[in-house]
């Protein structure tokens, strides 16, 4: 009797670490793969980057289907010009894919809501706006921005005045004559695809499109922007590679500048990081050196 209370009293033992193994180990599967997950979170790029389209050896351009399409004509107030913006789901800039993400990437005016999510017709995948047809509208004719795609991350241009307290207002930014761009032309960091940490240049145009002028410095992405329509001058929040490791990220810091919209060119640089540091130190408390032993 007392072996077989023994035998039993083993079995539950041996039962039981088997049960607490088979529970740990599931456990350790389970962190890992929350953890992996996690980190695949915080790795991950927003956005899908498309395939590589090639050249091959007579220069023509083998690759998968292509698909174009094309969004609502942007009517540009006090011109004849047309703006339809053209998407893709492949985009390939200067042999190197963009980061694509869902219907609605970019932005075509920042004071404007629309219904126009500027996607390929039929299908909600990830799309990016790689060109732009500038359309006059009297006479028909129609000329490609870019000889070479891009990837437009913003667009704005002059709108019709609204109504406001019984008055027109008129839009401040961008004045009548101008379009504002913000635009990557190339892998700047050389990771073999375009995204947030790349160059991304802000532009003017004339209304037509042509006689576009970059007015930031390269590399630099903008942050925030404000226009004093009086002095005609553009303020530029923008990340600059201050580190000069040859991308944009947390790393770096911001500056401040100032643009002629006019002339097309950056006036001064208001701000950076290293001069409001030099700044800031007028306003801290000043130390004071300790009395010495004797003295009072």
């Amino acid at each position: 009797m007392k072996k077989k209370f023994q035998l039993e009293r083993y079995n539950q033992i041996l039962w039981a670490g088997i049960g607490t193994a088979v529970v740990a180990v599931v456990a350790v599967v389970l962190v890992t793969a929350a953890v992996a997950a996690l980190y695949a979170a915080l790795t991950s790029r927003s956005g899908v980057p498309v395939a590589l389209v090639e050249e091959d050896g007579q220069g023509e351009t083998a690759s998968e289907a292509v698909h174009y399409d094309f969004c609502q004509p942007i009517a540009v107030y006090g011109s004849p010009y047309q703006l339809i913006r053209v998407v893709t789901d492949r985009l390939v800039v200067r042999n190197k894919p963009a980061v694509m993400h869902k219907r609605g990437y970019g932005s075509y005016s920042s004071n404007e809501q629309s219904y126009d999510s500027c996607g390929i017709y039929g299908t909600d995948g990830p799309s990016a706006i790689a060109n732009v047809l500038v359309r006059d509208a009297d006479s028909g004719a129609m000329h490609m921005l870019f000889k070479e795609n891009a990837v437009i991350q913003a667009l704005e241009y002059p709108q019709l005045p609204v109504r406001s307290t019984g008055a027109e207002v008129a839009q401040e930014f961008p004045p009548a004559g101008v379009l504002y761009w913000e635009i990557a032309f190339e892998d700047s960091n050389g990771d073999n695809v375009i995204d947030e940490h790349d160059d991304s240049g802000a532009y003017l145009s004339d209304i037509d499109g042509r006689n576009l002028v970059r007015i930031t410095p390269k590399p630099s992405r903008v942050l925030e922007k404000t226009y004093d329509k009086s002095r005609t001058l553009l303020t530029l929040r923008l990340v600059r590679d201050s580190n000069r490791d040859g991308k944009l990220d947390d790393t770096d810091s911001p500056s401040l500048i100032e643009v002629s919209v006019a002339k097309r060119t950056i006036v001064r640089e208001v701000l950076d990081r290293a001069s409001l540091r030099g700044l800031m130190r007028a306003a801290e408390p000043q130390r004071t050196a300790a009395p010495r032993s004797g003295q009072k």
